[in-house]
């Protein structure tokens, strides 16, 4: 079992996501993406140890519907999260890494701390 869960997670790293920004296109691994910020028809992609925020025109429900993000999960209208990176919750307000507070809606809290306690549990197997 411990076996199969490292080849998992081996295969979850080196998935990447190909994202047109500005006038290039990028490719990002999917596991360094912290969050995802949707605002006026722009995704807003939040990188681990990294100050810069990529900018794309995507709509979130195109990155909601695709396979690669199948660890995020949305904890408020516009705003999906890697479940990967939640280091604590407490109340309302789900902590990422690098120490980022962000706020989860009443309707998704459930959700989102089934989630987390999925990758808890993950981690501890």
């Amino acid at each position: 079992f411990a076996i199969i869960c490292m080849i998992d997670d081996i295969a979850q790293r080196t998935k990447t996501v190909t994202i047109k920004h500005e006038t290039k296109v990028i490719s990002l691994l999917i596991h360094e993406i912290v969050y995802v910020e949707s605002h006026n028809h722009y995704s807003h992609i939040y990188i681990v140890n990294s100050n810069e925020e990529i900018k794309c025109r995507t709509p979130l429900s195109s990155i909601i519907n695709n396979p690669g993000f199948n660890s995020f999960i949305e904890i408020s209208h516009g705003l999906l999260i890697n479940a990967k990176h939640i280091t604590a919750i407490e109340g309302d307000k789900v902590i990422l890494t690098g120490g980022i507070i962000k706020y989860c809606s009443r309707r998704k809290s459930r959700n989102v701390k089934q989630e987390f306690f999925k990758i808890v549990k993950g981690r501890i197997l």
